[in-house]
């Protein structure tokens, strides 16, 4: 190697390591919202409500301190936190009255049972057999990040959205997948309407509805989506 290219090497090597280093000294230091407010919501999502519980006590033992970041971007943390916690306690009672709650013995039953009722615009019969704490599976946030938690009541979007393209579940398919690595010994499965006419929140291939099938057998709604009918009813 002659010495020009070895210098220019040497260099560059040096002018990375101190950028890296730079970069290093100048990162924003995790804040503790994000660090156990936004951990706690994540595992919100994860259906790990037992943790979720716990790192939101710790968020709120530090005094429940706002983010320099989100703040002066106008961003209300508070709010974000109140309708979380809300939320949060809705899931936890709900889970502690599950046993009551309605269900199907046989995912294939269930399927055609909600196919059923989607083509007939039924999501009365629906809601019942709607799990604690479903997930909206558009996921739309706002701009600062705050996300939207759906009662089952909230079916009621997707169902009319539904009905205004006759036609949209011709060729839908259900999916199967794995629960969530929370939830062990469990299985999902999401309907996806296939046809141009459904891109809620322009997102398309979006699923519509997806099922929760638990360690017991039992099938449940476990989420749907919900966001994006308000306004353009897409």
């Amino acid at each position: 190697m002659d010495i020009k290219k070895f210098n220019w090497l040497l260099g560059f090597g040096l002018m990375a390591i101190s950028a890296a280093a730079i970069a290093k000294q100048t990162a924003m230091p995790t804040s503790a919202f994000r660090k156990y407010f936004w951990g706690a919501r994540d595992a919100y999502d994860d259906r790990d409500f037992a943790k979720a519980e716990k790192l939101l006590r710790t968020y709120r033992k530090l005094g429940s301190p706002s983010d320099k970041l989100l703040k002066s971007a106008g961003c209300d943390t508070k709010w974000e936190v109140d309708i979380f916690s809300a939320a949060l306690k809705e899931a936890r009672a709900c889970i502690n009255r599950r046993t009551e709650s309605q269900s199907w013995s046989d995912a294939e039953h269930a399927k055609f049972v909600v196919m059923v009722a989607l083509r007939a615009g039924d999501y009365a019969s629906l809601i019942p057999y709607v799990d604690c704490a479903p997930a909206d599976l558009i996921q739309k946030s706002t701009t600062c990040g705050a996300r939207f938690y759906r009662q089952p009541a909230d079916l009621e979007r997707l169902v009319k959205a539904i009905q205004k393209r006759p036609g949209l579940l011709e060729q839908a398919t259900w999916r199967k997948f794995p629960g969530l690595p929370h939830e062990t010994d469990t299985q999902r499965w999401i309907l996806y309407p296939i046809s141009d006419q459904w891109k809620p929140c322009d997102m398309v291939g979006s699923p519509a509805i997806s099922l929760r099938v638990d360690q017991n057998g039992q099938t449940r709604i476990a989420g749907f989506a919900a966001s994006c009918f308000e306004t353009d009813n897409r």
